[in-house]
C-alpha cells in the first residue's frame, strides 16, 4: 500500500535550502516557481517601461537560485527511461526565453522593424532601452546567445513535437530573431573588417 505523501506550503517549497534531505517536489512546482519570475519582470517592467540594470540584476538572482536549488532529478527533461518530462521542459525553456528578453534590450543583439511588428514582440506599454557601454552590452549580448544555445539543446530533445505547447512556438521565435540578430550583427563585423 502507497502512502500519501503530506501536503505542503508554498512558503516550505521557499525554505527547500534548510531541508535535509533535500526534498524533490513535483515538476509543476518547479515549472509555477519559474513562471512566478516571469510575472515579477511583467509586473516591474510595466511598472517602468524599462529593463533596468537593477532589474535585470534581481531577476538574475531569482533565475540562480531556481536552478541551483534544481534536484539533479530535474535538471534535464529527459527522465531515465528515456522519456521528457513536459513540466520540466516549459520550465527551462521559460527559463531561457526570460533570459533572451530581458537581456536582449540591453545588449547588441539590434531589434528589427519586420520582426517587432510580429505578435510575439509587442510591448504593452513603449520600451525605454538604457545606452550602456560596449563591455556592458558585450555581456549582455552573451548571455542572450548562451540562452539561445541552451535553448536549441533543449528542442534537439528527441521526442513527439506535438507533446510541446504552443507557447514552446513563441519561444523559439524569440530566440530564433535574436539568431538572425548575432548573423546580422556578425556579417557588418566581418564587412567592416575587410573594408580595413
Amino acid at each position: 500500500m502507497q502512502q500519501i505523501q503530506p501536503p505542503t506550503t508554498w512558503q516550505t517549497y521557499h525554505n527547500r535550502a534548510f531541508c535535509h534531505p533535500e526534498v524533490v517536489y513535483s515538476s509543476l512546482v518547479y515549472l509555477y516557481d519559474m513562471a512566478a519570475i516571469a510575472i515579477y519582470i511583467m509586473k516591474t517592467f510595466a511598472s517602468t517601461g524599462s529593463f533596468s540594470p537593477a532589474m535585470i540584476s534581481a531577476v538574475s538572482t531569482k533565475l540562480a537560485i531556481w536552478k541551483s536549488f534544481l534536484p539533479a532529478c530535474k535538471s534535464a527533461p529527459m527522465r531515465k527511461d528515456s522519456t521528457v518530462d513536459e513540466m520540466i521542459f516549459l520550465a527551462h525553456m521559460l527559463y531561457t526565453i526570460i533570459i533572451i528578453n530581458t537581456h536582449r534590450p540591453l545588449s547588441s543583439l539590434a531589434y528589427s522593424i519586420p520582426g517587432l511588428a510580429t505578435i510575439f514582440f509587442l510591448f504593452p506599454i513603449p520600451l525605454h532601452v538604457i545606452p550602456l557601454h560596449t563591455a556592458a552590452q558585450s555581456a549582455h549580448t552573451a548571455r542572450v546567445l548562451k540562452a539561445t544555445e541552451i535553448q536549441t539543446k533543449l528542442l534537439s530533445i528527441p521526442c513527439d513535437v506535438e507533446c510541446h505547447p504552443l507557447f514552446v512556438m513563441g519561444v523559439l521565435v524569440s530566440s530564433t530573431a535574436a539568431q538572425i540578430s548575432a548573423c546580422r550583427m556578425n556579417s557588418l563585423l566581418v564587412g567592416y573588417t575587410r573594408c580595413w
